[in-house]
């Protein structure tokens, strides 16, 4: 038999083994479309959170070095140098007495006229940083630096904000893994029940002659398109139920973190690519598995 008419012959037996045990088919579908369904959930969340923390990140990276009332015109001008030549700087912006009088009253509001009596703020440097996590660092090096009164930052917030990232990519990635074992597992066992109840329709097949291979083939055929259907159906509900969270409670969520959540367009090509391997790998290789113990001689 040539390899053309042995591919087209045992893929029609996959198909046509796929129809006729559907029913337990339905089993390894809904196994694959659960555990996919739960893995959508935990990777939504990871990158989710993971995208609130990083936008928090960047709303707390700006340093305010406060410039002594007594400092001179070349002190204020080297400070502005050391701070640009320590190569940790995204941009720098001189703060005036002013400026920095006017925008306290913004802040204030209503009880702005209580700073009527105010006359001088002292000038500052506002410093955003590349790198946050090396704020103390960069802290310590002008604390006390000739020129400077004071350094303002969100120490608290930022301590916090780094760690609540490394936590959320930490524990997503642990999740993940962990997920991705169980669902093997589970898999493989649903599989294994598939192939137990046919143990007899194996066994006829290799006392009439048939190699492993044909033997093997048609199973990894309706491993594939089980994973296959079990893959794109969690794909739809996954992605249409995030589409409807989106449009419906992103607002919602900006009000509480300030951050909206990522656009379900991101989503789409990286999701469906980890569905389908994942989908069809499980259903191939836990077929595969699965049926090895009744191929032995």
């Amino acid at each position: 038999m040539s390899r053309i008419r042995k591919f087209f012959t045992i893929l029609k037996m996959g198909l046509k083994g796929a129809w006729t045990h559907r029913s337990m088919g339905f089993a390894s579908i809904i196994s694959i479309f659960t555990t996919l369904l739960i893995l959508a959930l935990v990777i939504v969340i990871s990158v989710s959170a993971n995208s609130v923390v990083v936008d928090m990140h960047t709303k707390v990276d700006e340093v305010e070095i406060f410039i002594s009332s007594n400092a001179t015109d070349k002190e204020i001008e080297d400070l502005k140098k050391d701070i640009e030549n320590t190569g940790n700087v995204k941009d720098i912006k001189y703060r005036s007495s002013e400026e920095a009088l006017e925008l306290m009253k913004k802040s204030w509001g209503d009880n702005a006229d209580i700073l009527e009596g105010v006359d001088v703020l002292p000038a500052s440097y506002v410093v955003r940083l590349n790198d946050i996590n090396s704020v103390d660092e960069f802290v310590k090096e002008f604390k006390g630096y000739a020129g400077v009164d004071d350094i303002n930052y969100y120490q608290d917030i930022v301590g916090k904000v780094s760690r609540i990232k490394s936590i959320v990519q930490t524990g997503g990635l642990a999740i993940t893994l962990l997920l991705l074992l169980v669902s093997i597992f589970i898999i493989s066992n649903t599989i294994k029940l598939t192939v137990y109840a046919r143990a007899k329709e194996i066994s006829v097949m290799k006392h009439v002659g048939a190699t492993n291979h044909m033997i093997r083939g048609p199973f990894i055929i309706e491993g594939f398109i089980f994973g296959l259907i079990g893959s794109l159906l969690a794909y739809v509900v996954a992605i249409k139920g995030y589409e409807y969270i989106y449009e419906n409670y992103s607002q919602e969520l900006y009000n509480v973190v300030s951050s909206y959540m990522i656009n379900p367009s991101i989503l789409y090509d990286n999701l469906r690519n980890i569905f389908l391997a994942l989908g069809i790998g499980m259903g191939v290789v836990g077929s595969t598995f699965s049926m090895r113990k009744y191929l032995k001689v």
